[in-house]
């Protein structure tokens, strides 16, 4: 592990804290919206806010991973921002269930992320969706497969298998996951970073138990790599200000507030 990794998990394992507690973290899907997150979580390490557990899908979920794998964002982005994401696709040959296949993005992450959920640094939850619309979080078992699933677009992508079923895409059902991680993680407090909507299902969320920031959909595309160091540092830059305006009044607290 590199003294980058190692410095990065110190800042969200909690040598800083912001107040007195830990918070979950939720990364939203979003389309190519690596470097949106990824500025987000320099603002979170910066800021010496401690994350105990992680929810990601889709584009989030990889990002999530690889925070949970102790990858610090600086390398992170060195993985997923160097070329244009078409160079880690292939043709499927079943064009019926997708028309592109996540097997070349699996063998890139697959030499940075362990086996299974349980070899992560920290807690991760996964959101996907079976073919009949049914939205879960997974959470335990192989991960590279719950990854690629997430990321699973129907109709662009061939949906993958999870237990023996397939599963594809989260955000097409929930963008965020936020009622699995409440049945998951119950009495928490979660940071929930949200990248604006291009597709998927929006989720209504309770402002009780949630601190959600926001960053603009990404501009990326998938014939080019230009543009992500500046997406991810004005992600970085506003998420430091909603972070300023919305924690200045209260500690955030893991604790559900009385009534």
């Amino acid at each position: 592990m590199s003294n980058r990794w190692r410095s990065f998990l110190v800042s969200i394992r909690g040598r800083k804290r912001y107040g007195s507690s830990a918070v979950d973290l939720i990364l939203s899907s979003g389309y190519l919206a690596f470097a949106r997150h990824l500025g987000a979580l320099q603002a979170l390490a910066e800021r010496g806010i401690r994350v105990d557990a992680v929810v990601g899908t889709s584009s989030g979920a990889i990002v999530a991973a690889l925070m949970c794998a102790g990858i610090a964002p600086l390398d992170a982005a060195a993985l997923l921002g160097r070329h244009p994401p078409v160079t880690s696709l292939a043709p499927s040959v079943r064009p019926w269930r997708g028309l592109l296949t996540t097997q070349r993005v699996a063998d890139v992450l697959r030499e940075h992320l362990p086996d299974r959920f349980e070899h992560l640094q920290l807690p991760l939850a996964v959101g996907v969706s079976d073919l009949d619309g049914h939205h879960r979080l997974l959470r335990s078992g192989p991960l590279l497969p719950a990854l690629m699933a997430s990321i699973a677009i129907g109709g662009l992508f061939e949906p993958v298998y999870v237990a023996g079923r397939l599963h594809r895409d989260g955000g097409h059902v929930d963008r965020l996951g936020y009622w699995g991680w409440r049945a998951w993680r119950p009495g928490r407090t979660a940071i929930v970073h949200e990248v604006q909507r291009t597709r998927g299902a929006e989720t209504p969320l309770p402002t009780r138990d949630a601190i959600v920031v926001r960053s603009l959909p990404s501009t990326g595309s998938f014939f080019s790599a230009a543009g992500f160091a500046d997406e991810m540092r004005h992600s970085r830059q506003s998420v430091e200000r909603q972070l300023s305006l919305l924690m200045r009044p209260r500690s955030v607290r893991s604790e559900p507030r009385s009534a």
